[in-house]
């Protein structure tokens, strides 16, 4: 999860919360926030939005838009 974390805050427009957000969606645990921060977001997020946390690896641009955060904007610089 921190080389992945790492690596998204080297793109441009990412911030701290979004890189722990896309790193909890593809984490396999449902502790909030990398190590147990509270930058991320799992299922107590996603299921008052009618789906949960996909605690695997990303498919879509589509998908990466279901992330707490994550929006076209940021997605196309």
């Amino acid at each position: 999860g921190k080389t992945l974390y790492n690596a998204l805050l080297k793109l441009p427009n990412m911030t701290p919360e979004v890189a722990d957000a896309i790193v909890d969606w593809v984490d396999a645990d449902s502790d909030g926030g990398l190590n147990g921060g509270t930058g991320g977001a799992e299922n107590t997020h996603y299921e008052p939005l009618g789906y949960r946390c996909k605690n695997g690896p990303l498919n879509s641009i589509d998908e990466l838009l279901l992330v707490k955060g994550v929006t076209p904007q940021l997605i196309s610089g």
